[in-house]
Protein backbone atom coordinates (compact mmCIF):
# COMPACT_ATOMS: atom_id res chain seq x y z
CA UNK A 1 0.00 0.00 0.00
CA UNK A 2 1.17 3.42 -0.89
CA UNK A 3 0.95 6.64 0.64
CA UNK A 4 0.74 9.86 -1.44
CA UNK A 5 0.41 13.54 -0.87
CA UNK A 6 -1.17 15.44 -3.90
CA UNK A 7 0.73 18.73 -5.09
CA UNK A 8 -2.23 20.66 -3.96
CA UNK A 9 -2.24 19.55 -0.94
CA UNK A 10 1.42 19.88 -0.19
CA UNK A 11 1.34 23.27 -1.25
CA UNK A 12 -1.23 24.22 0.75
CA UNK A 13 0.14 22.99 3.39
CA UNK A 14 3.80 24.73 2.76
CA UNK A 15 1.72 28.32 1.76
CA UNK A 16 -0.28 28.05 5.26
CA UNK A 17 2.59 27.40 7.33
CA UNK A 18 4.86 30.00 5.64
CA UNK A 19 2.08 32.78 5.35
CA UNK A 20 0.84 32.58 9.09
CA UNK A 21 0.44 35.19 11.39
CA UNK A 22 1.71 34.14 14.54
CA UNK A 23 3.58 36.45 17.05
CA UNK A 24 6.49 34.08 17.68
CA UNK A 25 9.25 34.78 15.76
CA UNK A 26 12.00 31.98 15.19
CA UNK A 27 15.41 31.85 17.50
CA UNK A 28 17.68 32.15 14.85
CA UNK A 29 21.04 33.97 15.51
CA UNK A 30 24.50 33.42 15.88
CA UNK A 31 25.93 31.16 18.25
CA UNK A 32 22.38 29.60 18.79
CA UNK A 33 22.33 25.83 19.33
CA UNK A 34 19.25 23.40 18.79
CA UNK A 35 18.53 19.90 19.46
CA UNK A 36 16.40 17.82 16.64
CA UNK A 37 14.14 14.58 17.14
CA UNK A 38 12.72 13.48 13.48
CA UNK A 39 11.24 10.38 12.43
CA UNK A 40 10.69 9.09 8.72
CA UNK A 41 9.88 6.67 6.14
CA UNK A 42 12.52 6.07 3.64
CA UNK A 43 12.42 4.21 0.31
CA UNK A 44 14.73 3.68 -2.32
CA UNK A 45 14.70 4.36 -5.89
CA UNK A 46 14.73 2.04 -8.83
CA UNK A 47 18.23 4.38 -10.26
CA UNK A 48 20.20 2.59 -11.08
CA UNK A 49 18.21 0.49 -13.19
CA UNK A 50 20.48 -2.52 -11.77
CA UNK A 51 19.30 -2.14 -8.29
CA UNK A 52 16.21 -4.19 -9.01
CA UNK A 53 15.88 -4.36 -4.87
CA UNK A 54 12.97 -2.76 -3.10
CA UNK A 55 14.43 -1.12 0.02
CA UNK A 56 11.97 0.30 2.79
CA UNK A 57 13.01 1.81 5.87
CA UNK A 58 12.13 3.53 9.02
CA UNK A 59 14.37 5.69 10.38
CA UNK A 60 14.91 8.17 13.91
CA UNK A 61 17.43 10.65 13.99
CA UNK A 62 19.19 12.97 16.53
CA UNK A 63 20.69 16.38 15.21
CA UNK A 64 22.66 18.56 17.09
CA UNK A 65 23.42 22.49 15.45
CA UNK A 66 24.85 25.42 15.64
CA UNK A 67 24.32 29.01 13.58
CA UNK A 68 27.00 30.27 12.14
CA UNK A 69 25.24 32.67 10.97
CA UNK A 70 20.92 33.48 11.69
CA UNK A 71 20.71 31.87 8.16
CA UNK A 72 23.48 29.36 8.03
CA UNK A 73 24.01 26.15 10.34
CA UNK A 74 26.33 23.30 10.95
CA UNK A 75 25.51 20.29 12.84
CA UNK A 76 26.26 16.71 13.56
CA UNK A 77 23.43 13.91 13.16
CA UNK A 78 22.74 10.61 14.18
CA UNK A 79 20.39 7.83 12.73
CA UNK A 80 18.92 4.39 13.16
CA UNK A 81 17.17 2.57 11.01
CA UNK A 82 15.04 -0.76 10.50
CA UNK A 83 14.48 -2.36 6.93
CA UNK A 84 10.22 -2.76 6.87
CA UNK A 85 11.03 -4.51 4.76
CA UNK A 86 13.12 -7.82 2.63
CA UNK A 87 15.54 -9.28 5.13
CA UNK A 88 15.99 -7.70 9.04
CA UNK A 89 18.49 -5.21 8.65
CA UNK A 90 19.26 -2.65 10.78
CA UNK A 91 21.35 0.41 9.92
CA UNK A 92 23.40 3.41 12.56
CA UNK A 93 24.94 6.36 10.33
CA UNK A 94 26.37 9.60 11.12
CA UNK A 95 26.74 12.76 9.32
CA UNK A 96 28.20 16.26 9.46
CA UNK A 97 25.52 18.46 7.83
CA UNK A 98 25.44 22.19 6.61
CA UNK A 99 22.09 23.78 6.64
CA UNK A 100 21.06 27.35 5.22
CA UNK A 101 17.94 28.89 5.50
CA UNK A 102 16.61 30.93 2.14
CA UNK A 103 13.70 32.29 3.55
CA UNK A 104 12.71 33.10 7.33
CA UNK A 105 9.23 34.62 7.42
CA UNK A 106 8.16 35.47 11.29
CA UNK A 107 7.19 32.14 12.86
CA UNK A 108 8.71 30.03 9.40
CA UNK A 109 11.88 29.14 7.91
CA UNK A 110 12.54 27.04 4.67
CA UNK A 111 16.16 25.89 3.94
CA UNK A 112 18.44 23.09 2.36
CA UNK A 113 20.48 20.79 3.83
CA UNK A 114 23.82 19.34 2.10
CA UNK A 115 25.46 16.05 4.52
CA UNK A 116 28.24 13.59 4.34
CA UNK A 117 28.77 10.78 6.44
CA UNK A 118 28.99 7.14 6.40
CA UNK A 119 26.12 4.40 6.94
CA UNK A 120 26.80 0.88 8.62
CA UNK A 121 23.89 -1.81 8.05
CA UNK A 122 23.84 -4.97 10.01
CA UNK A 123 24.05 -7.14 6.72
CA UNK A 124 25.62 -6.59 3.44
CA UNK A 125 22.78 -5.38 0.73
CA UNK A 126 22.59 -6.54 -2.18
CA UNK A 127 24.44 -4.51 -4.86
CA UNK A 128 26.71 -3.27 -1.71
CA UNK A 129 29.58 -5.05 -1.09
CA UNK A 130 29.98 -3.56 2.18
CA UNK A 131 28.23 -3.14 5.60
CA UNK A 132 29.96 0.29 6.02
CA UNK A 133 29.54 2.77 3.51
CA UNK A 134 29.60 6.30 2.53
CA UNK A 135 26.38 8.64 2.49
CA UNK A 136 26.11 11.79 0.39
CA UNK A 137 22.58 13.72 0.90
CA UNK A 138 20.65 16.91 0.08
CA UNK A 139 17.14 17.41 1.23
CA UNK A 140 15.00 20.46 2.25
CA UNK A 141 13.78 21.08 5.69
CA UNK A 142 10.45 23.54 7.02
CA UNK A 143 10.36 24.45 10.12
CA UNK A 144 7.24 26.62 12.11
CA UNK A 145 7.54 27.58 15.71
CA UNK A 146 5.07 25.81 17.85
CA UNK A 147 6.42 27.62 20.83
CA UNK A 148 8.85 29.95 22.31
CA UNK A 149 11.71 27.87 22.11
CA UNK A 150 10.55 25.01 19.86
CA UNK A 151 9.53 24.06 15.72
CA UNK A 152 7.74 21.45 14.18
CA UNK A 153 10.45 20.32 11.48
CA UNK A 154 9.44 18.61 8.25
CA UNK A 155 12.15 17.34 6.47
CA UNK A 156 12.67 15.69 2.95
CA UNK A 157 16.01 14.13 2.10
CA UNK A 158 17.53 12.27 -1.02
CA UNK A 159 20.11 10.06 -0.29
CA UNK A 160 23.51 8.17 -1.84
CA UNK A 161 24.89 5.80 -0.41
CA UNK A 162 27.78 3.54 -2.23
CA UNK A 163 31.01 2.09 -0.71
CA UNK A 164 33.31 4.28 -2.76
CA UNK A 165 34.30 1.52 -4.66
CA UNK A 166 36.48 -0.40 -2.11
CA UNK A 167 34.96 -3.48 -3.24
CA UNK A 168 32.75 -4.69 -6.19
CA UNK A 169 29.58 -4.64 -6.39
CA UNK A 170 29.26 -1.12 -5.43
CA UNK A 171 26.24 -0.59 -7.59
CA UNK A 172 25.26 2.01 -4.92
CA UNK A 173 21.60 3.22 -3.41
CA UNK A 174 19.65 6.26 -3.90
CA UNK A 175 16.48 7.14 -1.48
CA UNK A 176 14.06 9.54 -0.51
CA UNK A 177 13.53 9.75 3.11
CA UNK A 178 10.93 11.86 4.45
CA UNK A 179 10.55 13.13 8.30
CA UNK A 180 8.79 15.15 11.08
CA UNK A 181 9.72 15.86 14.43
CA UNK A 182 10.58 18.73 17.13
CA UNK A 183 13.46 20.83 17.12
CA UNK A 184 14.02 22.68 20.68
CA UNK A 185 16.72 26.42 20.72
CA UNK A 186 18.92 26.98 23.55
Amino acid sequence: MRYTIGRGAATAVIATLLCANAALALPFQRGQRDFTLVTGYGENHRIPSVMKDRIRFDQVSLRWGRFASPTTQKAFEVSLGNQVKGQENQLISAVMSHRHYFVVHKNAALGYDLAFGAMHFQHAVTGLATRLNFTEQVGLVLQHNVGDSSTLTLQYRFCHVSNGDIREPNVGINASVLSVGLTWFR
